[in-house]
């Protein structure tokens, strides 16, 4: 007679996971190159325009802006007072949101292909252990992706 056919079993994520802001995906990334306008700086990135809000100083800002590759924005700002404060620390999630919705609202491009990976998890993986704005082997916080997620949803909604 017939013959009960069986589905095939597949592990798979109830959606897409995009793990690690590289090739395909480096867009996503606070390292891309876009210009990114942040409190009337214009910076090469927005890792630049973080990093240069460790700082109160505009001069030194717009040093950031003009002359340090992001990784090197990275090294030096991590060394500013104001940026290890209690106030600033509360705020950071705050900064960052703001400074990724600049990037992917001023560059239309990257903005559709944000768009375009759907409902995909976004998470920022890693193997320099940032377990705050990105997650290293399956741990950390990713508030990088999740903010991410948000500005993708809000352009989503917009359009």
């Amino acid at each position: 007679m017939f013959k009960k056919q069986e589905k095939k079993l597949e592990n798979k994520p109830d959606r897409e996971i995009i793990d690690g802001f590289k090739n395909k995906y480096d867009f996503l990334s606070n390292f891309h190159k876009c210009k990114v306008e942040f409190e009337g700086i214009t910076y090469p990135s927005s890792e630049h325009a973080y990093q240069a809000s460790k700082t109160e100083n505009f001069k030194a800002k717009k040093i950031i802006a003009k002359t340090l590759e992001a990784w090197e924005t990275k090294i030096i700002c991590n060394e500013f007072k104001y940026g290890q404060t209690v106030g600033y620390q509360r705020q950071k999630i705050t900064i960052m949101y703001n400074i990724v919705r600049a990037k992917f609202s001023q560059n239309a491009s990257i903005r559709s292909q944000l768009v375009n990976t759907g409902s995909a998890l976004l998470i920022e993986g890693n193997t320099w252990n940032d377990t705050y704005w990105g997650q290293c082997g399956n741990l950390g916080q990713n508030h990088l992706g999740k903010i991410l997620m948000q500005i993708r949803n809000l352009f989503r909604e917009s359009d």
